[in-house]
């Protein structure tokens, strides 16, 4: 276990390769996990709680994250300008602020993750970021947005679940273009279940179920294909 005082990183990764680390406790710091220039390492079975950022990589790429539980931060896990990272299994539950963020971060893969009851923003956030994979994530119950994708395109969203969140279950914004949205679950939000505005045109919505929203799929932009969609019992609009 590594406990710190406030200021600085509990495991301090710097311009390294081919480390692991696994099953520490790590809380109390502005990083729990903090990754900097470093590629092909694998993080696995980790708590970091308590921190400002529980997992924070910056331009590193590559990296596996596997079983970590990061709740109860700030942000729970943080990528910026880090790409072709594997994030599995991972809980990033009731941080104050988002369950997991990727700013500038490409190619990435998420599958299996939970990010869930995050108390003042989004569960999953994707800005300025392309070609990552959303792969049978749960985002529930944020106050955000389930999932918020801004000026982000060409990414993959499969058999996510995105239900009971106080805002949109998955949200596109701000020229999120091109993007493929293919048998999500979005029920129950507070707001719409997909919304795409702000000129996010050519997305393909297919085979996505949308119930007990405000909107089932609220559309202000172009070029958006729809298919096999189910949308039922939404108390303002289905389409």
């Amino acid at each position: 276990s590594t406990a710190g005082s406030g200021p600085g990183m509990g495991i301090n990764i710097t311009g390294r390769s081919g480390v692991t680390i696994k099953n520490l406790n790590v809380g109390q710091f502005t990083y729990g996990i903090y990754l900097l220039n470093s590629n092909n390492n694998n993080f696995m079975g980790n708590t970091v709680a308590n921190n400002v950022n529980g997992i924070y990589l910056d331009g590193s790429n590559s990296n596996t994250l596997s079983s970590n539980n990061a709740n109860s931060n700030q942000n729970g896990i943080f990528l910026i300008r880090s790409s072709s990272n594997t994030l599995s299994n991972n809980n990033a539950n009731s941080n104050t602020d988002l369950g997991i963020f990727l700013t500038d971060s490409n190619s990435n893969i998420l599958s299996s993750n939970n990010a869930n009851s995050n108390t003042n923003f989004d569960g999953i956030k994707l800005q300025s970021s392309q070609i990552n994979n959303l792969t049978g994530n749960t985002a529930d119950s944020n106050n955000g947005n389930g999932i918020f994708l801004v000026s982000s395109g060409s990414n993959m969203l499969n058999d996510n679940k995105a239900n009971l969140n106080n805002g949109n279950g998955i949200y596109m914004f701000s020229a999120s273009n091109s993007n493929k949205l293919n048998n999500n679950n979005v029920d129950s939000n507070k707001g719409n279940g997909i919304i795409v505005e702000f000129v996010s045109d050519n997305n393909k919505l297919n085979g996505n179920h949308a119930s007990n929203n405000k909107d089932g799929i609220h559309l202000l932009a172009d070029s958006n294909t729809m298919s096999s969609n189910t949308i039922s019992s939404n108390s303002i609009n289905g389409i």
